[in-house]
């Protein structure tokens, strides 16, 4: 539907040209899918509901990335069984491995948390979690843009860039550390948006800067980046790359090394396990229900079960004949073995299969195969393919369900005029973790057409930041 609000579109002007310190590309007069994404004059606004779930998620988010370190670890040890290491640690660098249970980063967890969270008619479902994401220094320029247009958001009273600011300082042990932010390559895309987060941080008195690896300067005893006035020594790191992209970042292993010894912080920790999705796959596990409580409390544990995504692990080996794979049903009956999933028709095929974490196809949607998207033998092909490079890439599968419908609103430069498009929506919370306490700084929305059975940022996206309703009947 168009509309010829001049006001809204002055204002979409205004928010485009903002968004140009974190690298958005404002669509030109040929058309709307020249441009990064769409822009809207006003947030998305959420029920309370919503509001209050979002607030309580980022706590229980925490806890299980330490009840995750825990139930790895005494794997490991063996106090646990010793199929939880290996699927965490599968085809992963054994060197990496080893680094990860050394004393040294041992029980550290991401400071960063941000899932990706699908409101749906029954609930929310969290699909994703991060420990390195991108979208900070965006989010916190919305935020600044439509604070100054005079709305309230979710979370305005923790400005990102604060946050972000407190959690650097409790890494550091110290008041006003010195911050290097490295993007690798691999991450290019993010380095204008990385920039302007270490721009906004020099005003809660962090020294910062976005730096590619090869820019970092080492000695045996520090690490240090070029100043304005010469070499300044670095008290942490912003670990801004996956580490499946470890090999490609100039000197890693020195930063590992003098990570090691305390002689920088880093953040993330150098744990390839907090970047897998089968971890979710291992919640829903019934076997390990016990554990969770355990390490989750039983109020924590039914919360994370309630809305995190339903995944399997895609392992091959076969399932004995009396057994089932735990909760996985096709067409109303239980699975013993991944052939059951070929050939299914295209509704009772509702799954996903994503890479599990440690790949190049493991972020920005790459790998993300939708069955009921693609015909019969391209599904069956992939599911194929996913069980066939399991030993260096697994893979998981997680139950697809639609989000609820959200109302679309930004500037159609072709038609010159304001539209509105029905949409889905993936949420994006921030929180930022110290050692006291985990705070909601900011969310997030991108809203895709109805078409689009992946939610994820491209031109025909619209992104905004989130307020509450003022007035509300929705409960979760």
């Amino acid at each position: 539907m168009l509309s010829s609000n001049s006001f809204d579109a002055e204002r979409c002007q205004h928010v485009a040209e903002g968004l140009r310190r974190v690298g958005y590309h404002p669509a030109e007069a040929a058309g709307a899918r020249s441009a990064t994404w769409r822009v809207s004059p006003k947030p998305l606004t959420l029920p309370h509901g919503y509001v209050e779930w979002l607030q309580t998620l980022g706590r229980h988010l925490h806890a299980f990335n330490r009840a995750l370190d825990d139930l790895y670890l005494d794997s490991v040890c063996g106090r646990e069984p010793e199929w939880i290491a290996r699927y965490l640690e599968q085809g992963k660098p054994e060197s990496l491995v080893r680094y990860g249970r050394t004393r040294q980063v041992r029980r550290s967890c991401p400071t960063v948390i941000r899932p990706d969270v699908i409101p749906t008619p029954t609930g929310m479902l969290i699909t994703e979690l991060d420990a390195v994401p991108g979208g900070m220094g965006i989010i916190a320029c919305l935020y600044e843009i439509y604070r100054a247009l005079g709305f309230h958001l979710i979370a305005d009273d923790v400005p990102l860039p604060g946050a972000f600011a407190a959690m650097v300082e409790a890494v550091a042990g110290a008041e006003a550390p010195r911050l290097a932010i490295v993007v690798s390559d691999e991450s290019a895309s993010y380095r204008s948006e990385m920039a302007y987060l270490a721009e906004k941080l020099t005003e809660y008195g962090i020294s910062a800067r976005a730096v590619a690896p090869e820019d970092l300067r080492y000695s045996d005893s520090s690490v240090a980046v070029e100043g304005a006035s010469g070499e300044v020594e670095v008290d942490v790191v912003y670990r801004f790359f996956e580490l499946f992209d470890l090999p490609n970042v100039a000197n890693a292993e020195l930063l590992m090394r003098l990570n090691a010894r305390n002689r920088v912080a880093v953040v993330p920790p150098f744990r390839a396990f907090f970047e897998e999705k089968l971890a979710m796959g291992m919640l829903h596990h019934p076997v390990l229900a016990p554990r969770w409580e355990k390490g989750l409390g039983n109020a924590g544990f039914t919360f994370l079960k309630e809305c995190f995504a339903p995944t399997w692990i895609l392992d091959p080996a076969p399932v004995p004949p009396y057994a089932a794979i735990p909760g996985l049903t096709a067409g109303g009956a239980a699975v013993n073995s991944w052939d059951r999933l070929k050939d299914l028709g295209r509704r009772q095929r509702e799954f996903v299969i994503k890479p599990s974490g440690f790949s190049e196809r493991a972020w920005g949607s790459r790998g993300v195969i939708v069955g009921h998207d693609i015909s019969t033998p391209e599904w069956n092909a992939a599911l194929e393919q996913a069980l066939a490079s399991f030993v260096e890439t697994p893979h998981v599968l997680q139950e697809f369900r639609t989000g609820r419908q959200f109302e679309g609103l930004f500037y159609d430069t072709a038609a010159g005029a304001m539209r509105t498009i029905p949409c889905r929506a993936r949420l994006s919370p921030y929180f930022l973790a110290t050692d006291e306490d985990i705070r909601l700084t900011a969310v997030m929305a991108t809203l895709c057409p109805l078409d689009k059975k992946k939610i994820h940022g491209m031109p025909e996206a619209i992104i905004v930041p989130c307020a509450v309703e003022e007035t509300d009947g929705t409960e979760l």
